[in-house]
């Protein structure tokens, strides 16, 4: 595999924008060769498939994260550890805002949205966007869904590929842009030692 394609280049993941079909062919390998690491497997919320409505934190002094969703129609309520909540939280940051800065603090609005405060900026996220980002986490870990190309036309640009892509832990180091007709992904890879 070519190290120079890997080392902070930008790879177009819609078929159309790629220069040659060796890039996308490459691309796919890498992201087949990720997909099939030895990685934690990544773990659903809850065992089924949900509509989230909305996600908050306990107003006691604990303030631990929630989330409210609707399972064939019954609502439910879950907690969720802190550490996973900041985790999913990051990835949303990335992929949304393309931030991948240190959280320094969240908090709840009256209006279930958050906002996050990171090392050098402000951010609020709106619950819309919570609110899908961790229905269709909870449908990537369902469905173990594997990094790959995709032309998905997502409405909040934030389609089960993407997401699957940046939680592979050997893409930590990268930034993933999307937008309705295409994604792009910039992988960072550390240089390869000999």
């Amino acid at each position: 595999m070519n190290s120079n394609l890997l080392n902070e280049t930008a790879i177009s993941l819609q078929p159309d924008i790629c220069q040659s079909q060796s890039a996308q062919t490459e691309l796919n390998s890498y992201l087949q060769a990720q997909a099939n690491a030895i990685a934690p497997k990544i773990t659903p919320l809850v065992r089924s498939s949900i509509e989230v409505e909305r996600i908050g934190f306990t107003r006691n002094a604990s303030s631990t994260p929630y989330m409210v969703y609707k399972i064939d129609g019954r609502r439910c309520c879950t907690f969720i550890k802190r550490r996973t909540f900041f985790d999913l939280v990051r990835v949303l940051l990335k992929l949304k805002y393309s931030i991948v800065d240190r959280i320094r603090s969240l908090t709840s609005s009256e209006y279930f949205g958050l906002s996050v405060v990171t090392n050098e900026r402000q951010k609020y996220i709106p619950s819309a966007y919570l609110s899908k980002f961790f229905e269709r986490y909870n449908q990537v870990a369902l469905e173990q869904t594997k990094p790959q190309q995709c032309d998905c036309n997502d409405l909040y640009d934030m389609c089960l590929h993407s997401i699957a892509i940046l939680l592979q832990p050997s893409i930590l180091n990268s930034t993933l842009i999307c937008s309705r007709s295409s994604c792009i992904l910039t992988v960072n890879d550390p240089p390869l030692t000999a």
